[in-house]
């Protein structure tokens, strides 16, 4: 559903939420996590002010370098350098770089930076969506977290804590349709508008293997298969490319936006959480739409990496700790137009009038197997580029 900006919007998750009780809410919604997840957005509890943990007695003071993964842009790029001065200033010894970038350039690099030198591998810790977790937890690159020096593991949801706490999710991003505002009209709403024909020549996707937002795998549920069956969507792609409906395949959140804000392509699956903050602060001609089918959860975590030393490790969880604080994800959502998934986040009230946080859109989001998808990494691969990629026109 489409909600303009000057109409009165649907009722907010937040009103919603005040007229039924967490119980009632998990039991109509049927989806625990997501339904737990929203029922504590805009809870009224408090939370402590994000400060990193002391050092334990006897720690090392010999100096600690450690590179950290961070996204860009889009608010996603404002925490990481305050939490670095503020853990520096209370640890000297410790430095800490930064390696930006997305997901689907650099967890390649660190698979195989870490199959050349295992124990220094291309970043310690950092930012990672849940693709990218699902891949690196099969792989077996993460380090569990410690629970005694990560204590804020215990207000992150049940629903998103990671198996033996390898890693963490704190916060879920939607996905759903992204389009130029000024070339089309009328808005777009389903999924399957991405092969109308009217929008010829005009979409956009991200290259693979971002299975989980390029739209491969909702369209191949759409026609009857998923991700047990990829073949009806890489089928509707293939003739996509043979037909010249697809525009151009792109590798970045900047190159999305460039394409759409020019006018070269007008539609694409994308992030609302990072295309909003080009909307306010830019004025991007950009809407979000939520398809009648669902927008896509897309849950974001934090991760360590194996082959870091002990005091890598040591430092990586202590800001990691403070990431997780309520008042910092809270903060992060803000920024970032995300969902949290860590009790006492007071995220603003004003986000409850968006449409990917209506009641509806939050229930009803798609929930992908990402084991699935990322056992069928390989396999999907290769056929996107031999259909998909080898026939754009």
């Amino acid at each position: 559903m489409v909600v303009e900006r000057d109409r009165q919007p649907e009722e907010s998750l937040g009103s919603w939420m005040r007229r039924r009780d967490r119980r009632e809410f998990l039991k109509e919604a049927g989806l625990a996590g997501l339904a737990l997840l929203s029922a504590d957005i805009l809870a009224a509890c408090g939370g402590g002010s994000p400060s990193p943990s002391s050092s334990p007695s006897g720690a090392s003071k010999a100096p600690v370098h450690l590179t950290e993964f961070t996204w860009v842009g889009s608010g996603q790029d404002v925490q990481p350098p305050k939490f670095r001065a503020e853990y520096v200033a209370k640890h000297p010894n410790v430095s800490i770089d930064f390696l930006p970038g997305t997901n689907a350039e650099t967890y390649p690099r660190i698979v195989q930076s870490l199959q050349v030198t295992p124990n220094n591998p291309l970043v310690n810790f950092g930012y990672f969506n849940i693709d990218a977790i699902t891949k690196g937890t099969k792989a077996n690159i993460w380090e569990p977290l410690d629970p005694n020096v990560v204590t804020n593991l215990s207000k992150v949801y049940p629903a998103y804590r990671r198996p033996q706490n390898k890693g963490v999710i704190f916060s879920i991003s939607a996905i759903g349709l992204m389009y130029n505002t000024k070339l089309v009209n009328p808005p777009p709403t389903s999924w399957k508008d991405l092969w109308d024909p009217r929008f010829k020549g005009k979409v956009a996707f991200w290259d693979a293997p971002n299975w989980s937002f390029n739209g491969l795998v909702v369209t191949a549920r759409l026609y009857g298969g998923g991700e047990d069956n990829i073949e009806p969507g890489m089928r509707i792609y293939e003739q996509a490319a043979k037909s010249g409906q697809i525009q151009s395949l792109y590798n970045s959140n900047d190159a999305g936006k460039q394409l759409l804000v020019s006018g070269a392509a007008v539609i694409t699956p994308f992030f609302f959480g990072i295309m909003e903050p080009w909307v306010v602060e830019e004025g991007a001609p950009l809407g979000y739409v939520v398809p009648k089918e669902g927008q896509i959860a897309f849950p974001l975590g934090l991760e360590v990496v194996k082959g870091s030393s002990k005091d890598q490790i040591r430092a990586a969880e202590e800001i990691i700790n403070m990431i997780l604080a309520p008042d910092a994800v809270a903060e992060w959502c803000n920024l970032t137009y995300s969902l949290p998934c860590v009790a006492g986040a007071k995220v603003d009230p004003k986000l409850g009038t968006l449409p990917a946080y209506h009641e509806n859109n939050v229930v009803k989001a798609i929930q992908l197997d990402w084991q699935k998808i990322a056992d069928n990494n390989n396999a999907w691969l290769e056929e996107w580029n031999s259909r998909v990629k080898a026939n754009l026109k």
